[in-house]
């Protein structure tokens, strides 16, 4: 049985205090840890001054070029009942990948002939659950990824693309392509069956009956995912869709991967609306989205006229180059000067600069050996919480690139830390009051006090911890 938690890891947010600790060895003496208005912590015999400002992100790399097929791609709309953060329109770019399974002659013998009708065609997105099973073997589904409410439905348009993905750069085929989340992709035909399709996510979605034709009637199919896995199904236009696809079954366009991508360069699903919902769908795996075109082969013999049905499905999975698309629109209740916004997406990250002005030589001249330093990120409570990461990253900016905190590999992750820290005690003994975020970063500290070459104060990044 498949256990999957999700606890919003992509679009966690949140406002922020800070706080700076340094402990050493000198005398035993500690420095740590009070927070004053204007951002500053203060010591028994030093004052530090943590500086963090909020910075809105324009777009980041949503491409799956560098990773491969891995993680997870949002698709919805979501903004928080207060205000307090940016709205997102979550989107799906993705190139299909070719069948095996067509074949409209399929029961073709010497002694038969086939008739092969198009019945319909559809992108079915399996939901990522968490699934129990009761005492009877019964199984139960929980969409714990869903953010938002799912009253009205969110808008869902699927669009041909016709901006063709390339995976090398157009400019430069020795080097590899990148897609960011704000590029802009040239829509073709609208392929939905209905133009107002509403998304509302439901685990009760387990099973999609359809239409299939045979021998100038009609019988009723039904879809069905390994485990009752729920799924969401987007109905497409059956006559764009028969002439787009089933029509050139046949043909040069669908007779390789590269002909497919060149004729067919893709899906845009498309989310829009004001209807807070918003979840992932896997990128790769057993349960990667696909579009499906069903068609039925009357396989009739020549001898008597009997007839019988042979059920087929095409499935094209949406595979190949994809991309994610944020549509951020700003928050009508910024932070003020004493907050910093966290979002992840297309959201905001804080630029964190420690060891300002001459701090650094006023730390070398105590001579201390630290043993200890971390940075400590409070939650502002007076906002919305509902949603929030179970963990932040860390990095340092350098000049041109971008590296680790040398803890994380020194120390390890784990130490490192910047999961969220519960404090408060309810009545069954269970933390449950989201406090803050620690980074333990002792050793990055250390070597520049202890002028390591490698080491510089370098500007440090705050960000949603993302496992991809």
């Amino acid at each position: 049985m498949r256990k999957i938690i999700r606890k919003s890891a992509y679009l966690g947010v949140l406002l922020l205090v800070f706080s700076g600790v340094i402990s050493c060895e000198k005398d035993f003496t500690d420095i740590g840890t009070s927070i004053i208005g204007n951002s500053k912590f203060i010591t028994k015999d030093t004052v530090l001054e943590v500086i963090i400002t909020e910075r809105d992100i324009d777009a980041v790399r949503g491409d799956n070029l560098s990773i491969g097929n891995i993680g997870e791609y949002l698709l919805g709309v979501y903004q928080d009942a207060i205000g307090d953060y940016e709205k997102i329109e979550a989107s799906i770019v993705s190139q299909i990948a070719v069948s095996s399974e067509i074949d409209v002659t399929d029961g073709l013998t010497d002694t038969t002939t086939v008739t092969s009708i198009f019945d319909n065609a559809f992108i079915k997105l399996p939901y990522i659950v968490t699934s129990s099973t009761d005492d009877d073997g019964v199984a139960s589904f929980t969409l714990d990824s869903l953010m938002g409410s799912t009253n009205v439905g969110v808008n869902l348009k699927v669009y041909r693309n016709n901006t063709f993905l390339n995976s090398l750069n157009p400019q430069n085929p020795s080097q590899g392509n990148a897609y960011n989340t704000d590029f802009v992709y040239e829509k073709g035909e609208l392929l939905n069956k209905d133009a107002d399709f509403k998304f509302i996510p439901s685990v009760n979605d387990t099973i999609y009956e359809y239409f299939r034709h045979y021998n100038g009637g009609k019988f009723k199919d039904t879809l069905k995912l390994t485990n009752t896995n729920p799924f969401l199904v987007i109905p497409l236009d059956s006559t764009l869709m028969k002439s787009l696809f089933y029509d050139k079954f046949e043909d040069d366009e669908f007779s390789s991967q590269d002909e497919l991508n060149n004729y067919f360069r893709g899906v845009i699903i498309e989310a829009s609306g004001n209807e807070n919902s918003i979840l992932p769908f896997n990128a790769s795996g057993d349960l990667v989205p696909t579009l499906e075109i069903n068609y039925t082969n009357t396989v009739t013999q020549i001898s008597d006229g009997q007839t019988d049905s042979i059920k087929k499905t095409a499935s094209f999975a949406l595979l190949g180059v994809k991309n994610r698309v944020y549509k951020m629109s700003p928050e009508p209740n910024p932070a003020n000067a004493n907050q910093v916004i966290i979002q992840g997406a297309a959201g905001k990250v804080a630029d964190v600069k420690i060891l300002q002005g001459t701090q650094v030589e006023d730390l070398k001249l105590k001579n201390w050996l630290i043993n200890d330093a971390s940075l400590t990120f409070y939650i502002d409570q007076d906002r919305d919480t509902t949603h929030i990461p179970e963990r932040l990253f860390l990095y340092k900016e350098e000049t041109s690139t971008v590296t680790q905190i040398k803890d994380v590999y020194s120390e390890g992750f784990d130490v490192f830390s910047g999961v969220l820290q519960k404090t408060d005690t309810n009545a069954d003994g269970i933390n449950d009051s989201n406090d803050s975020y620690r980074f333990r970063i002792t050793d990055y500290i250390s070597n520049i006090l202890n002028d390591d070459e490698e080491a510089e104060n370098y500007n440090l990044v705050l960000k949603v911890y993302n496992t991809t």
